[in-house]
């Protein structure tokens, strides 16, 4: 009895949890399979999935970073802020979100140059975190 007092309070949690855990599983999925994709050439690409790296030759005009005002061709950012709930817990409340990117840049290497145009693509970039403190 007690048990089912206990799921049925905490159902929508444990609903939640599923969901997110089964996001977690496609996005580990997906990386895996961008994994397996055999770094190409430019001069190889075909239309499709594929795997380049190389140096950007022409980009138009790059975005900003709102922050740290570095010139870029994707930006996503996080302003969150500590708070405290009436129960003298903390907690961080997003404060704001934005992500952007350029619309087409040409991506070259040693054995060509190809337009590029990440509208729709899965963009996955490391994460850098800037704390800032009020004194």
């Amino acid at each position: 009895m007690v048990i089912r007092d206990l799921l049925v309070g905490h159902s929508p949690s444990f609903f939640l949890a599923w969901l997110l855990q089964g996001q977690g599983f496609d996005d580990l999925r997906k990386m895996r399979q961008l994994e397996r994709l055999p770094r190409t050439n430019v001069i190889s690409a075909i239309p499709g999935e594929i795997s380049l790296e190389g140096e950007v030759a022409e980009a138009g005009e790059l975005l900003q970073a709102p922050h740290s005002h570095v010139e870029c061709l994707y930006c996503s950012y996080i302003h969150e802020e500590r708070r405290i709930d009436s129960g003298g817990d903390s907690y961080w409340a997003v404060i704001d979100r934005q992500t952007d990117q350029v619309a087409k840049f040409y991506l070259e290497d040693i054995t060509g140059t190809i337009p590029v145009a990440p509208e729709g693509a899965n963009i996955s970039v490391g994460m850098h975190r800037d704390r800032i403190e009020d004194v």
